[in-house]
Formats: C-alpha cells, structure tokens, sequence
C-alpha cells in the first residue's frame, strides 16, 4: 500500500507545461503604438508577429513567419487590447515586445497612465524600449512598407542609443529626483534598392519628458550642436558614431569620439549652488582636408585639441542653456548629483527644486584628447 500510494503521489510532482500556449496559438507583439484620439481615447497600434509552428518562435533567430498590423481604439491600453484580442483568433503577447512608441500629442498630454499599465502588467518585459514620434505612432508604424520589417524592429531595439531607455529606466527616471528625462525619437527614412523605394524605422533626435509630459523636441536636423550636447552631458551610452567638425586651414578637420567620461562634481558654498561638468573624451581624426600636416610634426594633434575643446565646450553651454533656461528640465541628473553629496541640503530644496536648478552656476572642464591622426597623408 505504502509503494502504490508513492506511485499515485508522484505525479503530482511534475508541473508539465499546463500554463503554456502553443506557439500556433500564439501572436508575438513587437511593436507597440500608442496614441491619443480627439476623443480622448487610446488609439492602440500593434506589430505581431506569427510565426511558422515549426521555427519555434520569434527568438530562436530564424524569424520565420509573417508579421501583422492590427488597430483599436479603447478608455485605456487594457480596454484596447482586450477588444483587440476578442477579435483575433490567436493569443497576443507582451513577452517579445521590443519597442514602445508613444505618439506627440499623446505623449504632450501625459504619458502616466499609459505608463502605470506597462509597469504593472507582469507580461511586459523590463527590457523593451521606449521611444517617441512626431505626429502619431499609428502612421509612422503603418508607412513601413520593407519585407524585413520584423528584423529591422528587433535591430533597432539593439541600437545603442535606443536600448539603454527601457522599461527600468523610465520607471527610475520618473520616480527620481528631477523627474526629468530623455527619449529617443522613432522616424522614418526610405531606402532604395533595384529601383524599389522602401520605408524603414529609424531614430532621429531627442525627446525631453518632464513629470511624464513632452515638452520638447531637439531635432538632428535643426540642430545638430545641440543634439550633440545632449549625447556628452547625458548618462547613457556614447554612440559610436559621432563626429565634430572643424573649419581649419582652408578645409575641414573631422573627428570621431571614440569615449567619453563624464563626472559633475557638486558644490555649496555661502548658499550658493554649484557644479563643475568634467568632460574627457578620446577622438580619432578621420578627415583632414585643411592645409595641416598631422602626421609631422607631432605636436599639430596637440594644438587642435584647444580648437576642439573650445568647440565642444560651446555645445555644452548651449545644451546647458536650453534644459536649464527654456526647459528647466535637469535631464543631466544635477538633482541626483547633489542628492548624493548634500542630503541634508538636497532635503530643504526638493520640493521647489525646479527653481533652485535654473541658479546652479555651471563651469565646464572639456578635455579631448586626439589620439590617432590617420594613415593619409595625400597632398592635392
């Protein structure tokens, strides 16, 4: 009696798979976009991937399958999604989602709400990417038009300066001191092939947020000095591909950063707040087409590191003056900074701190440092 009742409780032991979809029941979501309607609905955009029973899913690097665009509108995300999901015959779901796309006028009226339900719901994973665009993210996900959409989604949420603005840092940035904090902007561009013009997802520009509202847009195009200001001052990592520009000697002097380091270090002193903003970055030289000889003799990289720093420095301040004057945004992380250092102080000021950033006295400390000036060295 004693073996049969251990052989009838055995069983018991084993979990299986009783909570798990098929994967020919299942449609992957990607991609998300979520706007605001004019009657102040959430417009709900969504990528899903369906994929060949036999791939095995979306992450197991064949990618074979189809991938749909489907649309509803509902009083919240959840609302959406459940009218959704009741007309589709396949489960949807939040496992594989990599980027979250939140349309202007949405994001300009406030994105706690949509944000709430992303933090709380267990199937949205900490490491999709969140993003925003220019008009509504129902038309920049529905003008893409290339076969491999679906890779190009999970590329772009691979890109360094898209993947370090996730789910965890979105939740600390507003949870943080300032409350301030940057997103990349989703948009497109066309590629052309064979006489085939396709329209593919890219990112363009910088996205100020403040107590979970847009409030500003720094654009690539419209200037690019400040977009630049904000890569250095900004916390996250460094894009491999920046370069600053030199006029010099008749021609123009291109390097590319290759590193950057960056400390703040706070001060309060007779009541008056500071910071010194210490910036050390390593350039490689990849253009020369001014009348400088860099190879000989040794000390030309060391003169145009004082050209450099000037030009550097002169973004910084005009970053500087935009968060801190036009935006009164501290998306640097001031707040954190002297949180750290001064918290008896930090304390007394930190529930009119918006004020008390716009009268930090900033001084910069740029040190770049051109290490290599390229093989070249073609006279014309």
């Amino acid at each position: 009696m004693l073996r049969l009742s251990l052989l009838l409780l055995l069983p018991m032991t084993i979990s299986g798979c009783w909570d798990q979809d098929e994967v020919n029941h299942v449609g992957f979501i990607i991609a998300a976009g979520i706007d605001s309607t004019q009657e102040d609905m959430v417009h709900l955009t969504i990528q899903v991937f369906i994929p060949n029973p036999t791939s095995g899913g979306p992450d197991e690097g064949g990618g074979e399958g189809r991938l749909f665009t489907y649309m509803c509108s509902g009083k919240s995300i959840p609302d959406a999604l459940s009218s959704l999901q009741n007309k589709l015959p396949r489960t949807l779901s939040w496992d594989h989602t990599k980027l979250f796309i939140f349309g202007e006028k949405l994001a300009t009226l406030g994105l706690k709400d949509d944000l709430d339900f992303l933090f709380r719901d267990v199937e949205s994973r900490e490491q999709a990417n969140f993003l925003i665009c220019k008009g509504t993210a129902e038309k920049l996900l529905n003008s893409l038009d290339d076969p491999n959409t679906y890779d190009t989604l999970i590329r772009i949420g691979e890109m360094p300066s898209v993947n370090a603005y996730n789910m965890n840092y979105v939740e600390e940035s507003i949870s943080g001191e300032s409350g301030s904090f940057v997103l990349p902007i989703a948009d497109t561009m066309s590629l052309s092939s064979s006489k085939t013009t396709r329209t593919v997802l890219t990112v363009k520009g910088t996205a100020v947020i403040k107590d979970a509202k847009l409030i500003g847009i720094i654009n690539d195009q419209k200037n690019k000095g400040l977009q630049l200001g904000f890569q250095w001052l900004h916390q996250t990592s460094l894009s491999r591909n920046l370069t600053i520009t030199l006029k010099q000697d008749g021609g123009k002097i291109t390097a590319k950063l290759v590193r950057r380091k960056l400390k703040l270090l706070p001060s309060i002193r007779d009541g008056v707040w500071r910071i010194k903003i210490r910036l050390k970055l390593d350039a490689d030289i990849v253009q020369n087409s001014s009348s400088i000889d860099l190879l000989t003799p040794a000390d030309s990289l060391r003169a145009l590191e004082t050209r450099f720093n000037d030009e550097i420095e002169k973004y910084l301040l005009q970053t500087l003056d935009e968060v801190q004057t036009n935006m009164n945004a501290d998306v640097i992380g001031f707040a954190r900074t002297f949180h750290k250092i001064y918290p008896r102080q930090w304390k007394k000021v930190s529930g009119d701190w918006d004020s008390v950033f716009q009268k930090i006295e900033v001084t910069m400390d740029v040190n770049c440092t051109l290490r290599k000036p390229g093989i070249a060295d073609i006279k014309m």
